[in-house]
């Protein structure tokens, strides 16, 4: 999707009503599974061979349980995304992934993210502070639906944003902006895309940038960890410590312009650090 929007600029209303539909669906499903993901963003949605959403990249998923009250509140995620609770490290649940479904849906409509884009303040900070204290300017040629979906579920306060914290996505399905829409059909991917990608074979890979294409391949994340003798023990975990940044390839800064950026923002690691455990990766962390 990060792809096709950066050549598009922005797509229809009716177009996103499938791909948010979609998105909704395979979150509603690994909700109902007690996995709350924290990571969704154009660049871990894909499209299969048919057009159909597939999300990517559960390195920062967890499974909530009912011992910690179905709540996580390790401060992690991607700047743009993140929802207020995150941001100011409070307990959080379900509801930060339908907060950000609320961003995907922005900026596939206007090709800008509703926080992150001033003309002179786009640190982490300064997109975090928008994010907490100013509402999103709703484009004019949005229609009402749209405006009032997005709106819902941007709402700071997370029992107040729509679904809540519910497993199942009721609330969201039945909202206006996607009457006329059969989920069954959905999903059962009987509704055909917009987008239909072009492939000559399973391995073709035209339909990704050659800002991505063209990267040194890293052999595993293990390289990413100084391998000092302080460090080895370490080796098999994931997290990478804010002190030990600098000596890793991997830009971590956060992109906010569409139209402008030529790197892929990344998952970052906690705007205000905390103190933390360090868990295996077959295990991930709050």
């Amino acid at each position: 999707m990060f792809t096709y929007l950066e050549n598009i600029s922005e797509f229809s209303e009716d177009t996103v009503k499938i791909y948010i539909g979609e998105i909704v669906l395979a979150l509603e499903y690994l909700h109902r599974m007690d996995i709350i993901y924290r990571d969704l963003k154009l660049e871990n949605i894909m499209l299969d061979d048919q057009g159909h959403i597939i999300l990517v990249d559960f390195g920062l998923s967890k499974v909530l349980s009912p011992d910690s009250g179905y709540c996580a509140h390790r401060t992690c995620g991607t700047p743009g995304y993140m929802a207020p609770e995150v941001i100011k490290g409070e307990a959080y649940g379900f509801a930060i992934d339908w907060w950000s479904v609320g961003v995907v849906m922005y900026e596939l409509l206007t090709g800008t993210l509703p926080f992150g884009v001033s003309e002179n303040a786009n640190s982490q900070r300064d997109i975090a502070e928008r994010t907490m204290k100013m509402d999103p300017e709703i484009p004019p040629t949005l229609s009402q639906t749209a405006k009032d979906f997005i709106l819902k579920m941007l709402k700071k306060d997370p029992k107040k944003r729509l679904n809540g914290n519910k497993k199942c996505a009721r609330d969201i399905k039945s909202h206006p902006f996607f009457r006329g829409i059969n989920w069954s059909d959905l999903q059962n991917k009987r509704l055909k895309p917009s987008i239909q990608p072009q492939l000559n074979s399973e391995e073709d890979a035209q339909n990704f940038s050659e800002e991505f294409t063209q990267q040194a391949i890293i052999p595993d994340s293990q390289g990413l960890v100084p391998f000092n003798t302080k460090q080895r023990l370490f080796r098999d975990y994931s997290y990478i410590a804010p002190q030990y940044l600098h000596q890793t390839e991997c830009d971590t800064g956060p992109s906010t312009s569409r139209r402008r950026r030529k790197s892929p923002r990344r998952s970052v690691l906690p705007i205000r650090v905390q103190p933390y455990r360090l868990v295996r990766d077959k295990a991930p962390a709050s």
